[in-house]
């Protein structure tokens, strides 16, 4: 009884925490979106597994990393949904917004980027927290907060100065983002054409052309994530029409096809192009193919009949934040554990295993934590 006690008042004061946190959210969530983030959050574990149980503590090379490319979607999933329900900002008062991010993303991020920093990186070091923090390198999938964080800001911005044009501009800088990633030395070219012109300033144009070149990966990363968020955007003024459209059995099969087609295309290149191994997320065909797996999703989800399963499945997507802040913790502490002197050559069902088992814990949490929230509400 005392034990029964004391783990009820533990998820009293949990659930009450997350309720502050925005955690469960008031309103109408689509189920199928849910869903969507759930696939997409088991697919950044399952990489993620992957990449810390093989590569790190048995150093296997072998083709099972390669067919990692097929779960690069996920990124590129969230993305889409955060364009996707983006138009929420639009009206939103500068201070409800700054609340937002605070609370529901800042807040966790700072607490997950810790408590990785204090178990993992060994002798703590204020200075070099806060430089781990602001880059979100402290753990797996960190970094994804930043980068979110700054799309926001900038659609925000967009959509004050803009307004109701603000989906032109955002096509205008997805064309923009999208020449520069496959043509990524004009703006070299551009350089050394005003140097030539203006000798004056030729060492300030070689100054701008040699901090180009060294961050050139990092804009190209930014740049293709600014064409998902954007697509997103697009994707939620037409999506109520793909729904309304008589023939959706052959939308579902014409996007099935172009899925299929544009992932082996990606899986082709992952393998053979060094290139396109470096820039993972964000070359021509993983985007295609990432985009159509997407529309597909959601003319296949649309035709789900709701039932528990799926609303439990949907837990892991409607609280995919905290899976992605704090799955790295449990992948690295439960590899401690059972694999502590790495895998065997079956190492693939070691993957799958661990994976499922991670997923498993952050289901059961949500979904006593819901339960509980229920009976005290």
């Amino acid at each position: 009884m005392y034990l029964k006690r004391k783990i009820g008042s533990f998820y009293s004061i949990f659930s009450a925490a997350l309720s502050f946190f925005n955690f469960g959210e008031s309103g109408y969530r689509d189920i199928c979106i849910d869903v969507l983030r759930s696939v997409a959050i088991f697919a950044v574990v399952l990489v993620h597994s992957l990449n810390y149980l093989v590569n790190i503590k048995s150093n296997y090379y072998e083709p099972f990393f390669e067919m990692s490319g097929f779960w690069r979607f996920c990124v590129p999933f969230f993305l889409i949904v955060s364009g996707y329900f983006s138009c929420r900002m639009n009206k939103m008062y500068f201070l409800n917004f700054l609340k937002k991010i605070v609370l529901k993303i800042l807040i966790p991020f700072f607490i997950a980027t810790f408590l990785s920093y204090y178990i993992f990186w060994g002798d703590f070091n204020w200075s070099i927290f806060w430089q781990v923090l602001l880059n979100g390198r402290a753990d797996y999938g960190h970094w994804f907060i930043p980068l979110l964080l700054e799309i926001y800001i900038l659609h925000f911005l967009i959509t004050r100065i803009f307004k109701k044009s603000y989906l032109y501009v955002w096509l205008i800088l997805s064309l923009i983002s999208i020449y520069f990633c496959f043509n990524p030395y004009t703006f070299t070219q551009f350089l050394f054409l005003l140097a030539a012109k203006f000798p004056l300033y030729k060492s300030f144009f070689v100054y701008l052309n040699n901090l180009f070149i060294s961050y050139t990966q990092e804009l190209a990363q930014i740049q293709f994530y600014l064409v998902y968020f954007g697509f997103g955007l697009f994707l939620e003024k037409v999506l109520p029409y793909f729904k309304k459209y008589n023939y959706k059995n052959l939308l579902t099969i014409l996007f099935l096809i172009l899925t299929v087609l544009f992932g082996i295309l990606h899986y082709r290149d992952f393998i053979v192009d060094s290139w396109v191994q470096r820039f993972a997320y964000f070359n021509g065909y993983l985007a295609l193919y990432s985009i159509n797996f997407y529309i597909f999703f959601i003319l296949i989800l649309g035709r789900i009949r709701v039932t528990n399963f799926w609303i439990t499945v949907s837990l892991l997507g409607k609280h995919s934040l905290w899976v992605l802040l704090f799955h790295g913790i449990l992948i690295k502490i439960l590899t401690s554990i059972f694999f502590e002197n790495g895998v065997s050559e079956n190492y693939r069902l070691y993957v799958f295993m661990l994976s499922f088992v991670v997923v498993g814990i952050f289901l059961m949490s949500f979904w006593g934590l819901e339960k509980v929230m229920k009976i005290k509400s």
